[in-house]
């Protein structure tokens, strides 16, 4: 099953141009790392080089006019166009938070819904972290010091609740103990692309050691896979980062790194919001001048020799190569900016007032449907992409949510309900904690009618506790 799996994807891989392949590649890559990405194809192709630093200013500025009304989401697809650009030639804003490693995970960590017991537990922890991004101490250890220095008594079990949820933070692969688990976690991360996935995680959870020392014919045979799938997944694993903090380490940071957000969103006090791509020092591809008129002199050539000739094949094919690279960052630039405007329209009110109960539960196929593009497309431009706003700079990912229809018919985030769970169990009687039933009582008459069931699922995810065991304890 899993050889017929792979064997689709391939076909289908196939039926997609090189132009295509290379498409989503740029799609995928943040402005983190879209500089290296230009900066390399310039160096292999001598038909391509950096634009003047005056052709390459940022006139990626959107304007989006506020309504005052909500838009009605069924007439949102029809009515909010995607032709509301305004372009501000020369304008150049290249913002960048620049912040430590540990800053930039409590940043992300604190967006989550979470009690005040996990808040210092995580503070703990990642503390604790080192400048690869590894927690190098025991659990047990972490709890001692949190009973020491912040009075609190926790478990084992509790601390490590918590570290999940800071190995769910970016960049992938953080918050692990050692690493085998930092492969892991960056592999389950992209566990949807496919079969080798889930082979790779197999042989790290049970062959690692035979991994380590290149032991690939006896993983094969343990394993029941061809030496195609095996180099397959090794190429994968190799491709990891063995230490994700490494690039953010607070080192690191201090001689001038930093965190570059892809979009930058401004808002005018609510009555205008603006965005841009981030690209202020990216370099913009273009063709050679010098190689290209050299092309063309030899084209117009009555008689060439040999060597000519061969030079003008080799210049012809890099001159195609660079105007498709050219083409493909251009339509790159496009689509991220199609789709991120189709995203602050679909989130305006959001963008206007930067509440979480303002964001409306958004999926990857509602910005499919209003854009066009497929989902996997969505998913590319989304991913690894930072947002900077008046209200915080966090994951792009973030804003899409799932949606519950609540009593009195509006469709609401599944977020707002985790929150107000989440604080109806701070306001508790600490001696008298509130059972799941009771709980989806207060839910309901919020206007929130959930199971029981559900409660309990959402209590869980949140890492809450059951009644029994919050009762007399620190929330």
């Amino acid at each position: 099953m899993a050889n017929d799996s792979m064997k689709l994807n391939q076909k289908l891989n196939q039926k997609l141009t090189p132009q295509q392949l290379q498409l989503m590649k740029l799609l995928q890559i943040p402005v983190s790392m879209l500089d290296q990405t230009i900066k390399e194809e310039i160096e292999k192709n001598p038909l391509l080089e950096e634009a003047p630093q005056e052709e390459s200013v940022n006139s990626n500025i959107v304007d989006m006019e506020t309504s005052q009304a909500e838009p009605d989401s069924d007439r949102y697809q029809d009515e909010n166009t995607l032709d509301n650009y305004s372009s501000h030639k020369g304008y150049t804003l290249f913002s960048t938070a620049q912040i430590s490693f540990s800053d930039f995970l409590l940043e992300q960590f604190m967006l989550r819904p979470l009690s005040d017991r996990e808040i210092i537990i995580g503070q703990e922890i990642i503390g604790s972290l080192d400048e690869a991004g590894y927690l190098g101490r025991d659990i047990n250890l972490i709890t001692n010091d949190l009973a020491f220095k912040q009075n609190l008594e926790t478990t084992p079990d509790e601390v490590l609740k918590v570290l999940d949820i800071i190995q769910s933070l970016d960049p992938a692969g953080v918050g692990a103990r050692d690493l085998k688990e930092c492969l892991i976690l960056q592999i389950r991360r992209n566990e949807a692309e496919g079969d080798k996935y889930t082979l790779a995680i197999e042989l790290l959870n049970h062959h690692f050691e035979l991994f380590v020392r290149h032991n690939y014919d006896e993983i094969e045979k343990l394993m029941g896979i061809s030496s195609e799938q095996m180099k397959e997944i090794t190429s994968m694993i190799r491709a990891l980062n063995p230490k994700p903090g490494s690039s953010l380490s607070n080192n690191e940071i201090d001689e001038g790194q930093s965190i570059i957000p892809d979009f930058i969103i401004s808002n005018n006090e609510g009555e205008t919001i603006t965005f841009e791509l981030n690209e202020g020092d990216i370099p913009r591809p273009r063709m050679n001048t010098y190689y290209f008129n050299m092309m063309k002199q030899l084209s117009q050539k009555e008689h060439t020799s040999t060597q000519e000739q061969t030079t003008l094949k080799f210049l012809k094919e890099k001159a195609q190569n660079a105007q498709d690279f050219i083409e493909l960052f251009d339509q790159r630039q496009t689509t991220l900016q199609q789709i991120m405007s189709a995203i602050i329209n679909y989130q305006r009110r959001y963008f206007s007032t930067g509440l979480t109960v303002d964001l409306r539960p958004m999926k990857l196929q509602d910005i499919a449907t209003i854009t066009n593009y497929d989902i996997s497309t969505i998913s590319r431009v989304i991913n690894k992409k930072y947002i900077a706003t008046p209200f915080g700079t966090f994951l792009l990912k973030e804003l899409f949510t799932n949606g519950f229809q609540s009593s009195d018919g509006e469709i609401v985030s599944t977020d707002i309900i985790k929150e107000t769970l989440q604080e109806l169990v701070r306001q508790e009687d600490r001696m008298n904690p509130l059972t799941d039933q009771e709980l989806c009582l207060a839910l309901r008459e919020k206007g929130y009618p959930v199971a029981r069931r559900t409660v309990a699922k959402y209590r869980e995810m949140l890492h809450i506790a059951t009644a029994k065991e919050r009762k007399g304890g620190i929330q």
